[in-house]
């Protein structure tokens, strides 16, 4: 179980979520393959590798946004990349949110969880508007593993309570019950 894993570190719960709001940036989201697998690769929240027949590239979410601007990309593809920044976006609300925030723990562990639930779900839009409902059309298919794994940060975060090992510091990080 996932509660199971992260107890076993001896840290702060403040201290995990801050460490999954920055490692959630390099966590692959899903994993593509082009076309009858002409090439493949996976995507992060801040950028795409893909190895093609014609070499390995690493795409930036901010190449994306300026292929909008000047509009090389055109169709559902505009729309897919707007929802992808969108979840990038929450993810960074998220991180300047967990580090920054003077709140009681409970307070922030669930807004943490419910921004990475909706990144994930503005991802899982995103590679749905690319891919198709199946996550499989005339352009490629994608696994999104990743926003499986996501989505259970999001839902543990949202149902983190303050256990007995935080008994020490529940008057500053937990909120009265």
């Amino acid at each position: 179980m996932l509660p199971d894993i992260f107890h076993a570190i001896n840290v702060s719960i403040k201290t995990k979520v801050r460490v999954i709001s920055l490692l959630i940036f390099l966590l692959p989201v899903y994993f593509f393959s082009i076309g009858d697998v002409y090439g493949n690769g996976f995507q992060t929240p801040i950028f795409r590798y893909q190895e093609i027949f014609l070499g390995s590239f690493l795409v930036l979410i901010s190449n994306d946004l300026y292929n909008i601007i000047i509009g090389f990309f055109q169709g559902t593809m505009v729309f897919s990349l707007i929802a992808w920044f969108l979840g990038t976006s929450f993810l960074v609300v998220n991180a300047i949110y967990v580090f920054v925030s003077t709140k009681p723990l409970g307070r922030i562990t669930r807004w943490s969880g419910l921004l990475l639930i909706i990144s994930g779900i503005c991802y899982l839009v995103s590679v749905m508007l690319h891919y198709g409902v199946l996550f499989h059309n005339f352009s490629g298919t994608a696994l999104p593993l990743g926003l499986l794994l996501m989505f259970l940060l999001g839902i543990w975060e949202f149902n983190v309570q303050c256990i007995p090992d935080d008994i020490k510091t529940m008057p500053a990080e937990c909120e009265p019950k």
